[in-house]
C-alpha cells in the first residue's frame, strides 16, 4: 500500500507533465526513500514525458539511482544526458 506522500507523487506523475521543479522534488523524494523499484517507476514516468533528457533532470536521475545503490542504472542514464 502506498503511503500518503507516495500517492501524491504517483498522482502528480500520472495527471500531467510535471514541471522541472516538480520533477526535481519527485526525484529528491525518491532519493530519500532509497527504494529502487519506486526509483525505476519515477524514471519510467520521466522518460514517458520526455523530460529526463533535460540536463538538470538527467543529473538528478543519476544521483537518484546512485543513492539507491544502482550504479549501472546511474551510468546508463549519465551516458544518455544530452549536453
Amino acid at each position: 500500500m502506498l503511503k500518503p506522500e507516495e500517492t501524491v507523487l504517483s498522482s502528480s506523475l500520472c495527471e500531467q507533465v510535471p514541471s522541472i521543479n516538480s520533477s526535481i522534488e519527485i526525484i529528491q523524494q525518491s532519493r530519500r526513500k532509497k527504494d529502487l523499484s519506486y526509483t525505476r517507476y519515477v524514471h519510467v514516468k520521466l522518460c514517458e514525458y520526455g523530460i529526463k533528457t533535460h540536463i538538470v533532470i538527467g543529473n538528478c536521475v543519476v544521483s537518484m539511482f546512485a543513492e539507491c545503490g544502482s550504479i549501472l542504472d546511474a551510468q546508463q542514464d549519465f551516458d544518455q544526458i544530452l549536453v
